[in-house]
């Protein structure tokens, strides 16, 4: 049951019929991985924090840039572990959004990995240049097939926003469509699945 501040707090998604208060409190009770808080990483975060996924699971113990990560991790927090810093600025921004650092999984190939718990896909985030790749995979594609590092803000800030907007989409309805998307100009291509594993 949704408390009185927990129903001014998400007022507009209650009122939305594909969400209402079930949903909303699906959302609370959900619980999403994120390995890889980079600057996608760190905005699909922020969007899943602030929609009220319930628990997110942060991994990335490496340190933050110079230039910090928008829109979470300043550049005075420079130097610090993206994954400890970003479980901080979360809590800040919602009490209901419980962030915890996990543990890292062998390594891949770059780029952001978001896993709600029971699904038995993972969303691929990444950004290159000006292009945005979000998707469901069985494995995350190479780096030959879809380029990391790079990106453009707008196009960091785009891909951390559909990650986040899609992952939302399984916890509310539990279907997904396998495949990567380029989004780019306003324009979505669908991209073949990777050949090189």
């Amino acid at each position: 049951m949704l408390s009185e501040a927990q129903i001014e707090r998400y007022a507009r998604h209650i009122l939305l019929r594909e969400v209402g208060g079930v949903g909303q409190e699906r959302l609370l009770a959900a619980e999403v991985r994120i390995d890889g808080l980079s600057s996608v990483g760190i905005w699909a975060a922020h969007y899943l924090a602030l929609a009220g996924v319930g628990r997110l699971v942060l991994v990335d113990p490496r340190p933050i840039p110079a230039g910090g990560l928008p829109p979470l991790l300043p550049a005075a927090l420079a130097g610090s572990a993206r994954d400890v810093s970003a479980v901080a600025a979360l809590g800040a921004h919602n009490p209901d959004a419980k962030a915890v650092v996990g543990e890292p999984e062998p390594k891949r190939d770059g780029g952001t990995i978001l896993k709600p718990a029971g699904a038995n896909l993972s969303l691929v985030a990444r950004a290159a240049g000006e292009a945005s790749f979000v998707g469901w995979a069985d494995a995350p594609p190479c780096a030959r097939c879809i380029p990391s590092g790079g990106a453009a803000p707008e196009a960091a800030a785009l891909a951390g926003s559909l990650a986040a907007s899609r992952v939302l989409a399984f916890l509310l309805f539990g279907e997904v469509e396998r495949g990567i998307a380029r989004i780019e100009s306003g324009r979505e291509e669908a991209l073949a699945p990777c050949p090189h594993r």
